[in-house]
């Protein structure tokens, strides 16, 4: 580039010119430095509500969370610009990103008991951002998962202040459809093989006490 390269910058020659391609003019030194190159772009919304009633003289608690974003543009010089909203795993170490996800939560107590149950959704993942493929299978699928949480406050005058528990995560064991992108690594448990937030472990128990003296 006769010196006209911001990367000449990065290198100092032993004549000083750039533009001097003889041997004696060779590089003494490199320069590694951090460059801004790249660019991403997204929008999106967020929404939570939430509400408390009292239904048969019990508390009950209700809450929504909800992600909404459609598009996650990315651009870098010499490659090919991208939106990686709503897309699968890809080149460069880009992630499943449903353009739609949710949590919802209910807590209902009855005397001693309560009983809470969490459902998180996202929304279906094309396979990849590259407009190039083309795959016959349809789309990864939405999903749903519900988990279930049960605690029992026992009587202070026994047992102190202490609780037992039982949750229960994937309820009614939802399995997963595996995910790799046409670009990706689809080692499943290491970087790639399912979306970010799918659960390919089951249903799973946990049972336990907590004990304050």
């Amino acid at each position: 580039s006769g010196g006209t390269s911001p990367y000449c910058a990065l290198q100092t020659r032993a004549l000083g010119s750039y533009t001097d391609t003889s041997p004696a003019n060779f590089v003494t030194a490199w320069y590694s430095t951090t460059v801004n190159i790249s660019s991403e772009k997204t929008y999106g919304a967020d929404f939570e509500a939430n509400y408390n009633a009292t239904v048969l003289n019990n508390p009950l608690k209700l809450r929504t969370l909800v992600t909404w974003q459609p598009h996650i543009i990315i651009a870098t010089p010499g490659l090919d610009t991208v939106d990686q909203g709503g897309a699968g795993y890809n080149a460069n170490n880009l992630f499943p990103s449903p353009a739609f996800r949710a949590t919802i939560t209910a807590d209902y107590q009855v005397a001693n008991l309560d009983v809470a149950v969490l459902e998180q959704v996202r929304s279906s993942i094309r396979w990849t951002n590259d407009p190039s493929f083309v795959f016959s299978n349809a789309p990864i699928p939405p999903v749903a998962y519900t988990a279930l949480n049960l605690t029992y406050q026992m009587p202070r005058k026994e047992w102190g202040d202490g609780e037992v528990f039982l949750n229960i995560q994937n309820l009614f064991n939802r399995q997963p459809t595996p995910l790799a992108g046409s670009q990706a690594n689809a080692n499943v448990g290491t970087f790639g093989g399912f979306a970010l937030g799918d659960d390919p472990i089951g249903r799973y128990f946990t049972f336990g006490a907590r004990l304050r003296f």
